[in-house]
């Protein structure tokens, strides 16, 4: 039997890559050594260059007075520990920094809505991390990052120069910055993706799908015909779970839409829109978008969507996924999250095939996660250039950037004698299910602030079929990416504000007609009354608004 699973080729220059150092605030390090960490200097003031006052522009400690810092951030959902206040990593920080802080913990789940409460109510900490809902309509409570990145940020500095399109993607129409970002550089665009049981299929006679009709067969095969052999109706065809981003019903369908020619995503920045030819459209509106709640009602009506789906969070999946329940799900990430010890089962589908036979795939905009205005420090905040300094020195050698985006030396990486680095995810320590959990308890990871460049991405070794399997899909993916997609970049307040009003009205319509369509099916009347409804909500002007965005963010990167 033939299987399609999507093999990688390692080139010589990504081995090579290994071997050429790491970024720092000075530049890039041409061997694998890494730069004096900031505790050398921690216990004199006269290690700063200069002092302004209560802050200090360089040395340690930060502070030159006693003043307690109230900073909020998110708690991942595979965060065993909690809040950020009982880390070894956050006692590093006001060790070595002399910073005194009050870490405020949100679980990932409530944190737009409780930052919303808070902000609405005027009960504004020093620092939010993992951003700010709707941030462009708040900007005048949070303060302008410009003055301060020459004079208190050289790491920051230096990354804006090797980065310059995540500088633009950070100014303001009126010329400022607002927020820092986080940034984990992975040498690799193609991000979400299918990933599919081929246990299942081999124990099935199956071979792997590549048409939408080729999908539906296999998924009623995996409903009908016991593949996790327990001699359970246990099976969940395809899983998927609700989203918790910008708009959208679910997270886990983005890549059937690409094969009804429909590109947006539903956690993107710019819900239910893509680009053609130049023009910003509102793809509820296209036949394709039609065709695509068709083919869902199909897989619902025959029991091959998980029921729970539209409500559950990414730990129910976890939980399914680790009783061996799942046929297939979209990730975007390292498919053992979901599927743990079952993960070896599992492997990549490149892009289902359209009706014309064509593949199509939505890239990442960048190399690896790029998140705007992560760390964003509010008016409320007395002393904004220590917390500027705080986010540099979190940034300023590889030896911290690796602590506070992986963890400890010894628990989840481990460094080799040619001087690159390995995850520690083949074994994992006892009472955990995935890497991501050891990950997470250990360190900040993605719901940290950490500027993970390409070039220390270059620093891990590929040495297990894990990263090897991750990384399979960048080349035959990329081969079918559209190129057409609104850049990321910050609006106009005005213009930000009057898309969060429509999209308040858009967004709640929306996703109750897909996930009703999807349960309970749709014709042509129906398609049409939905036709009208959408132009209640003034799409249209949705829509112009942001093509006078994409217009000029194109002009802006063109210069």
């Amino acid at each position: 039997m033939k299987r399609k699973i999507i093999v990688i080729v390692m080139s010589v220059a990504l081995i090579m890559n290994i071997l050429t150092g790491c970024g720092n605030s000075g530049g890039n390090s041409t061997s694998a050594e890494v730069s004096p960490t900031a505790a050398e200097g921690n216990s004199e003031v006269s290690n700063a260059a200069e002092s302004d006052g209560a802050v200090n522009k360089s040395g340690y400690p930060i502070m030159n007075e006693e003043h307690t810092f109230k900073i909020v951030h998110a708690i991942g959902t595979t965060d065993k520990l909690g809040s950020w206040e009982d880390k070894e990593l956050t006692k590093k920080i006001e060790e070595e920094t002399g910073l005194v802080i009050e870490w405020v913990g949100i679980p990932q789940s409530s944190y737009n809505e409780q930052v919303g409460i808070m902000i609405a109510a005027g009960d504004l900490p020093d620092v939010f991390i993992n951003g700010v809902p709707n941030f462009a309509q708040f900007v005048d409570s949070f303060v302008a990052l410009d003055n301060y990145i020459d004079d208190y940020a050289p790491s920051v500095s230096a990354f804006y120069e090797e980065y310059p399109e995540i500088k633009l993607a950070g100014i303001f129409p009126d010329g400022s910055i607002y927020g820092f970002p986080y940034m984990q550089a992975n040498n690799f665009h193609a991000n979400n993706s299918l990933t599919i049981n081929y246990t299942w299929l081999d124990t099935l006679g199956l071979d792997a799908p590549e048409t939408l009709d080729e999908l539906f067969d296999v998924l009623t095969a995996f409903k009908e015909k016991d593949p996790n052999g327990n001699g359970m109706a246990d099976e969940i065809p395809y899983g998927f779970r609700q989203n918790r981003g910008t708009s959208g019903v679910s997270f886990g369908f983005e890549m059937i839409m690409h094969a009804f020619g429909i590109y947006g995503s539903a956690i993107d920045d710019y819900p239910y829109l893509m680009v053609e030819g130049g023009d910003v459209v509102f793809y509820p509106e296209m036949d394709g978008y039609y065709e695509y709640l068709e083919y869902m009602h199909k897989l619902y009506s025959n029991g091959l969507l998980d029921p729970n789906g539209f409500v559950q969070e990414e730990t129910d999946m976890i939980a399914k996924g680790s009783n061996n329940q799942y046929g297939m799900f979209m990730t975007s990430s390292y498919d053992d999250i979901i599927a743990g010890d079952y993960a070896s089962d599992f492997n990549y589908l490149e892009p289902l095939k359209n009706k014309y036979g064509e593949r199509n795939y939505f890239a990442n905009r960048y190399s690896g996660d790029v998140a705007q205005n992560k760390f964003v420090i509010t008016s409320a905040c007395e002393y904004p250039e220590a917390m500027v300094r705080l986010y540099d020195y979190v940034n300023s050698s590889f030896d911290n950037k690796v602590l506070f985006a992986w963890g400890p030396e010894g628990i989840s990486w481990e460094r080799n004698e040619d001087g690159s680095i390995s995850r520690l995810n083949a074994t994992l320590p006892e009472g955990y299910n995935s890497y991501a959990e050891v990950r997470h308890t250990y360190s900040m990871g993605v719901m940290g602030f950490t500027l993970w460049t390409d070039t220390e991405q270059a620093m891990f070794a590929i040495t297990n079929d894990r990263d090897v399997k991750y990384l399979s899909r960048e080349e035959p993916y990329m081969q079918y990416a559209i190129e057409e997609y609104i850049p990321i970049g910050q609006d106009k307040v005005e213009s930000s504000q009057e898309i969060s009003i429509l999209l308040t009205e858009i967004s709640n319509y929306m996703e109750n007609f897909e996930a009703e369509c999807i349960m309970m099916g749709i014709d042509q009347a129906k398609w049409e009354s939905h036709l009208q409804n959408v132009k209640t909500f003034n799409v249209d002007r949705y829509v112009e608004l942001r093509q006078e965005f994409y217009d000029r963010m194109l002009d802006l990167l063109k210069q």
